[in-house]
Parts: C-alpha cells; sequence; structure tokens
C-alpha cells in the first residue's frame, strides 16, 4: 500500500511541476496545496483509504487537515478548475497510464502561445469574416479569434503547437453579438 501512496505522490509532484519531495514540504503556495490536496483525495477515493490511515503516513499534516481537504473535494471540484483539470489529469493517469498531454490550464496555454507567436486578433476586418477557433486539451479551452482568410494558417501552427497534448480544435463562426477578447 506504501508503494501505491507514494507512487501518486510522486505522480502528483511530476505534474504540478514541482521538485521531488515538495508534497512533504510545509510550503502554503498554491501550487503546493493543489498537489497535495489532490493527491490524497484520489489517495481516499481511488484507492479507498481513509484519512487516519493517510494522516499516519503523512507526517507532514495532521488528520484534522487531511479530512478538511476530503470534505473540500467537491466544492473545489465545482468551483476550481484548475483544481478539477488537475485532480482529472492524475486520476487519468494513475488509473490508466495516459500521456500528461491530457491536462492544461490558462498559465500553460498562454505560454504555447506566445512560444509560437500566435496571437488572437484584436481587430476584425469584416462582421462576416469573423471566425472563432477553439482549442481543448480535458476541460481546458481556449479561444483565437481570426478571419475566415486566416483559419487555414492559423490552423496549422495550432496544431503544430499543441502536437504533445490531446486537443481538439473546432471552429465556427462568431454570431453577431458575440464579444470578442484579446486572448494572448
Amino acid at each position: 500500500m506504501e508503494e501505491k501512496i507514494n507512487n501518486i505522490i510522486a505522480m502528483s509532484e511530476e505534474l504540478a511541476g514541482l521538485p521531488a519531495g515538495s508534497y512533504h514540504s510545509s510550503s502554503r503556495k498554491t501550487e503546493y496545496n493543489l498537489c497535495r490536496s489532490c493527491a490524497n483525495n484520489l489517495i481516499m477515493r481511488e484507492l479507498s483509504i481513509d484519512y487516519n490511515i493517510l494522516s499516519k503516513h503523512v507526517t507532514s499534516r495532521d488528520r484534522a487537515t487531511i479530512y478538511v481537504m476530503f470534505e473540500k473535494h467537491e466544492e473545489n471540484m465545482q468551483h476550481w478548475s484548475h483544481y478539477k483539470c488537475f485532480y482529472e489529469a492524475l486520476k487519468s493517469k494513475l488509473l490508466s497510464n495516459h500521456n500528461p498531454g491530457e491536462y492544461l490550464d490558462r498559465e500553460g496555454y498562454d505560454a504555447i502561445l506566445y512560444r509560437h507567436s500566435i496571437q488572437s486578433l484584436p481587430k476584425l476586418k469584416d462582421d462576416e469574416d469573423k471566425m472563432t477557433i477553439t482549442i481543448s486539451v480535458g476541460h481546458f479551452d481556449g479561444k483565437l479569434y481570426r478571419n475566415v482568410k486566416d483559419v487555414p494558417a492559423a490552423l496549422k501552427t495550432l496544431i503544430e503547437a499543441f502536437e504533445e497534448y490531446k486537443y481538439n480544435i473546432s471552429i465556427k463562426k462568431v454570431e453577431k453579438y458575440e464579444r470578442i477578447y484579446k486572448i494572448t
């Protein structure tokens, strides 16, 4: 059982991009709390390990803290999209050894766009000429706006930029009253 727990902890640190051993850190930074909370909930829910047993294994957290993480799980899943994405990516990685390319958040998305010099057009030429391209990775959706004639080149660049992810791309005409925001 201890090997399974350590495996989940190591996967959560890797997925969060944290150094090994960060799970046991006393840091209260969001990325550390996210890593700990998701790992603890996955251990308790998927391996059916009681929080009393888990608190004995996790020396840096007491039983009450583990219990609060467990009780807050459903609320976090409903109201904190980053938590939900991270938890589901960690669960998918554990249960089926999927590629971690199923997890993406706003920061990662923006970094990919920046690295590949992809920007949403702030000014579109014609009302009849507006298209939206949506890139979906896991539970994350990112939108870009283009003129119709720019869509093929944009698609080629997006496919190259997101090649390491499991993604879906959808294209649709912008509705007359849809607001257009610059994403990057």
